[in-house]
């Protein structure tokens, strides 16, 4: 049986108190990385994008060295993986074309493959340096990386002319503006340390082609989207892996895997880049330049205005969404849940025109997943519809109403059909209108039949978070008696009736004993299939 699985998420209490930031969202100090060594920020998110690609990792101690050079041969290595041909340089080991890189080099392949690519007008990606010899333990120097850069995608010395003080001077004008060489400390001829070499990659990746397409990065299966909501630095997926990425595109909110590390919480309600690898894993996360956001701590509220703690009083429009965890709802349709000290993120556009609120969530929330949809007659709460901290269904039964599933419940009617979402524990962590495919997989087990009311009464396999077993009664179809023993699906479309659906054995979910005939304890009939 497909069980549906959501994810809700409670509403935080805020930990700033008065505090706006605006223009574009501000990184982290320091940037989340996986070395200890890298103190620059920007260093540090260009050597984790590397790294999760595998074009340049770190060492043994946990270190990334940004000081230490890059040679000849380590760069050949890295040009070759760039364009994800690394497996054809294996079978250039063999091959002597240069005097200095014999069988014993490591890099040999590589820089024997790489002198084989042509880029562009006859001119191949990496040559020697006249002598016939390679010099592959040399240091690189910035002029020779950024040409060989310029070569990956695909510009030869025809595209950059020649002329000037050095003979690399076209090649740096024309990096410089394809943007090569952004947050770099140039010298084209100083050797390329580690730490330039991670910035300079990054920016190869985010640069176009000469013969045209979006970035390198697409010709590796990369995908950038731009403009995405960070919802969520911190979420889990359907199969409970934490730490994942939760954005939202539109009406759409998707949650993605990543191996990179911990991403900066303050950038959670932004307008973000978001950069997948081909499987579609975060590599990277980057606040967007466009627009701007604020983050305020609520003092006060009405339907028009709110208060921050600094004191400022701004105008709200009832029809201003807000974003909180997945769920969205608009601010006339939430202000009177709002609670002082809150901490709301503003996002502005370019002309300064509010978009949305976004409400974060906080590591000390609890996270709530939900396995079983009960669609039955919501029947009453308790102490009130509006305020429901517990439901009663299926006769007279109390279930628990989480926090996030309080706002929901509270615009359903007492006396509709709604499709709860339960816990493992039969917690109510959601509900709503049920839509066509909302059937109920609360499954339980026919205990008694009562000919002259014709009531059944049916024991869940569910338990409560004693241990204890849900039970229910209610008038059912006289084929009930046939059922006494089996398992069955529970639901209800009209209050004091069952609705019960025998579960097929492909259906069956649960701990099972043959030799005992039960099912998470609960003994089956012996005409159960």
């Amino acid at each position: 049986m497909k069980l549906r699985k959501i994810l809700a998420v409670l509403l935080c209490a805020a930990t700033l108190a008065g505090t706006a930031v605006t223009g574009p969202a501000a990184a982290a100090e320091p940037v989340a990385s996986s070395f200890t060594d890298i103190t620059d920020p920007t260093v540090a998110e260009a050597a984790e994008l590397l790294r999760l690609l595998g074009i340049l990792g770190g060492f043994e101690d946990g270190t990334y060295q940004p000081g230490q050079p890059l040679t000849r041969g380590q760069f050949c290595k890295i040009a070759v993986e760039l364009r994800g041909e690394g497996a054809q340089a294996a079978s250039y080991e063999r091959y002597t074309y240069f005097t200095d890189v014999k069988g014993d080099n490591w890099a040999r392949g590589y820089i024997n493959y790489a002198s084989r690519i042509v880029v562009s007008e006859g001119e191949r990606l990496v040559m020697g340096v006249g002598d016939g010899s390679f010099q592959p333990d040399r240091p690189i120097t910035q002029a020779e990386a950024i040409t060989m850069t310029l070569r990956l995608l695909g510009y030869s010395q025809k595209d950059v002319g020649s002329g000037g003080a050095h003979w690399y001077d076209g090649y740096l004008s024309t990096a410089k503006g394809l943007g090569l060489l952004e947050d770099m400390t140039v010298n084209g001829d100083i050797a390329l340390d580690r730490g330039n070499a991670a910035l300079l990659f990054r920016n190869l990746l985010y640069a176009a082609p000469k013969a045209g397409g979006e970035t390198f990065f697409a010709s590796l299966g990369g995908k950038i989207t731009e403009n995405v909501i960070l919802l969520s630095v911190d979420a889990v997926t359907q199969d409970g892996t934490r730490g994942a990425v939760m954005v939202r595109a539109g009406d759409v909110v998707s949650t993605y895997k990543t191996d990179h590390a911990p991403f900066d919480a303050a950038l959670q309600g932004s307008r973000v880049t978001l950069v997948q690898d081909k499987d579609g894993k975060v590599l990277d996360v980057k606040a967007s330049n466009q627009g701007s956001v604020r983050k305020v701590t609520l003092a006060a509220h009405e339907v028009n205005y709110i208060t921050t703690a600094a004191g400022d009083r701004l105008a709200m429009d009832s029809a201003t969404p807000i974003y909180r965890g997945e769920c969205q709802t608009t601010y006339g349709a939430a202000y009177m849940d709002l609670t002082a000290g809150s901490q709301l993120t503003f996002s502005y556009n370019a002309a300064g025109k509010l978009e949305y609120i976004y409400i974060p969530t906080t590591a000390e929330e609890e996270t709530v997943q939900a396995v079983t949809r009960l669609t039955c007659v919501y029947e009453n709460a308790s102490p009130s519809p509006k305020s429901p901290l517990t439901a009663t269904v299926l006769g007279g039964t109390d279930l628990t109403v989480l926090p996030q599933a309080s706002e929901a419940l509270s615009a359903l009617t007492p006396g509709s059909v709604v499709c709860f979402l339960l816990t493992a524990n039969g917690e109510i962590a959601g509900a709503s209108v049920p839509a066509a495919d909302d059937k109920s997989t609360l499954v339980g087990v026919v205990n008694s039949y009562n000919e002259t009311d014709g009531t059944a009464t049916v024991e869940t396999i569910m338990t409560d978070s004693a241990g204890k077993k849900f039970t229910f009664t209610g008038k059912v179809a006289s084929s009930a008696e046939r059922q006494k023993g089996q398992l069955v699906t529970i639901s209800s479309s009209r209050s004091g009736y069952l609705t019960l659906t025998r579960v097929s054995s492909s259906g069956a979910t649960g701990a099972l004993n043959v030799a005992q005939r039960t099912l998470d304890g609960a003994l089956l009939s012996s005409r159960a299939a």
